[in-house]
């Protein structure tokens, strides 16, 4: 069941379906915003704070991009959860094995403590995922995405410009940041790194702009909004069947995450995918019906609360 505030505050609706998909990167964000979506600022603020009091929201994110060189992303499996070191985009439990992706710098002092199996990723086709906040009466998530800001297309470049100054904003960013309504987020992001506010400011456009984060924006909490049948698919393909069958569920909507991932004696499949359904069960049926056109069968589900 969709979260009620989604049906019955627009102003709520209508931040959300904006402000997930990007948060204004300027001098006045709070003011651009409200312009951007014909409320004034005291609505706006109202909105914002309801969503991150209800819980819905987690805060504000400079969302990394796991493709680029200097990310180290793992899938992580194990018995016990997993420890909140490193950027935590997503997290889920299914029938006592706990699973996480989450990401750091590419320092391998970083990727230690836990015990477990990381699973490396091999080759993106999706990067992240954006629930559609439009509430449609049905859901086809093997419905053509509109959307193709997440489908990655050929290597990112190695990137030298990456400096101390980006690295602190997009650490203290790839954790979302529950900031109160109206504080200045350049303010907040340079009381923690130590740089001036207009720095804070450029550093996040210029993260963004290189393309090691696809965007700032407000982190939905969907398992809170209402998001009861997503989860996690895996599939064991051959060498050439797997990046057939991922490149066709980049392309629709209510998929995200599509990875080949390094097979492991304990983690056999090469091919992962997020099915992002609203419904106890759609995401599992969209799936099964993704295999079906395939002549395979899923190695695996695992039903997911998304952070």
């Amino acid at each position: 069941m969709i979260h009620p505030l989604l049906t019955d505050n627009p102003h709520c609706l209508r931040l959300l379906r904006s402000a997930q998909v990007a948060f204004p990167v300027t001098d006045s964000p709070w003011d651009d915003l409200a312009e951007g979506l014909g409320l004034s600022r005291g609505e706006l603020e109202a909105a914002y704070s309801v969503l991150l009091d209800e819980g819905l929201i987690d805060g504000l994110w400079l969302e990394p991009n796991p493709v680029y060189p200097f990310c180290l992303e793992r899938l992580a499996a194990s018995a016990a959860p997993p420890p909140p070191d490193g950027a935590l985009r997503w997290r889920g439990a299914s029938g006592g094995r706990h699973l996480a992706s989450r990401l750091w710098l590419s320092e391998p002092e970083e990727a230690q403590g836990f015990d477990g199996t990381e699973v490396r990723s091999v080759q993106w086709f999706k990067a992240g995922f954006l629930p559609d906040l439009t509430l449609p009466e049905g859901e086809n998530l093997l419905a053509a995405a509109q959307d193709r800001s997440m489908s990655v297309e050929g290597q990112p470049p190695e990137d030298p410009d990456f400096t101390e100054d980006h690295q602190a904003i997009w650490k203290e960013l790839a954790a979302p940041l529950a900031l109160p309504a109206g504080e200045d987020p350049w303010a907040a992001v340079a009381a923690r790194t130590d740089l001036s506010p207009d720095r804070a400011r450029r550093g996040v456009m210029e993260n963004i702009v290189a393309k090691r984060a696809r965007r700032l924006a407000l982190r939905p909490v969907l398992a809170r909004l209402g998001w009861r049948g997503t989860g996690l698919a895996c599939w064991t393909l051959t060498a050439e069947d797997a990046p057939k069958a991922a490149a066709a569920l980049a392309r629709c909507a209510g998929v995200g995450d599509v990875c080949l991932r390094q097979s492991l004696s304990t983690w056999p499949s090469n091919l992962c995918a997020l099915f992002l359904g609203r419904e106890a069960g759609t995401g599992l049926a969209a799936a099964e019906a993704a295999s079906a056109k395939w002549g395979r069968k899923i190695t695996a589900w695992y039903d997911l609360e998304l952070t």
